[in-house]
């Protein structure tokens, strides 16, 4: 990964916001997240093959009662550590390769941060390989893609050549200004002032299937946001 999408992933973590990483398989994505992030920063990572996994290993596994009148859900026991740890990350390799019943479980620890009726602290962030390098059983969800930036990954011949021989740097961990607040209030203003004149007002949220994009970000009250 080039430093600059390291850089985008980063900022996405410090702030909050959920990440997929797209990109050919083989170009870094698992062992950044692995590695710069969780031994390098020191992250607890719970590194999960979704396309391997159904619904309930990501949304608590049903548990009836003593006489089988309600059931609860309970959590898998990687959530209750990643809670002890005091930074953590949840990494949802291969998402585009999972049924969408896992990905709208997938979509629910993203943005609801929760399994099984516990709270997760961890952020999760996700990769994805692009269609025409891996063609999906079943293309990402718009309510999923919606709530991500979606970062891509590129290889970048000097900085592997750098890393075998010296070895692998942790990434330099953007600081955010103090003003960034402030900036960000001042897009705001331009983005509505945009969106709020007659070229603008369709874009204010526009489905997927009207821009032939299925797979990556697009314009909604919330995607605006974030």
């Amino acid at each position: 990964m080039r430093k600059e999408e390291q850089a985008a992933v980063l900022i996405c973590i410090q702030l909050g916001i959920p990440a997929t990483l797209w990109g050919p398989s083989g170009q870094g994505k698992s062992s950044f997240v692995r590695r710069s992030v969780g031994e390098g920063l020191g992250y607890e990572v719970e590194v999960l093959r979704v396309n391997t996994m159904l619904p309930h290993h990501l949304g608590g596994s049903p548990i009836p009662n003593a006489d089988g009148t309600a059931v609860k859900y309970v959590p898998p026991d990687w959530v209750l550590e990643l809670n002890k740890a005091p930074k953590s990350l949840v990494f949802l390799d291969d998402i585009s390769l999972a049924s969408h019943s896992t990905q709208t479980a997938a979509l629910n620890l993203m943005d609801e941060r929760t399994i099984g009726g516990v709270k997760l602290k961890a952020l999760a962030i996700a990769a994805a390989n692009p269609n025409h390098v891996s063609t999906p059983r079943f293309p990402i969800d718009a309510a999923v893609s919606n709530r991500c930036a979606h970062v891509w990954v590129n290889s970048s011949g000097k900085a592997y050549r750098e890393g075998m021989m010296n070895g692998f740097p942790a990434p330099k961990v953007p600081t955010l200004r103090d003003s960034w607040n402030r900036l960000f209030i001042a897009k705001a203003d331009l983005v509505t002032k945009f969106l709020d004149t007659p070229e603008g007002e369709p874009y204010v949220n526009k489905q997927p299937d009207e821009i032939n994009q299925n797979t990556l970000a697009w314009p909604s009250e919330r995607s605006w946001e974030m």
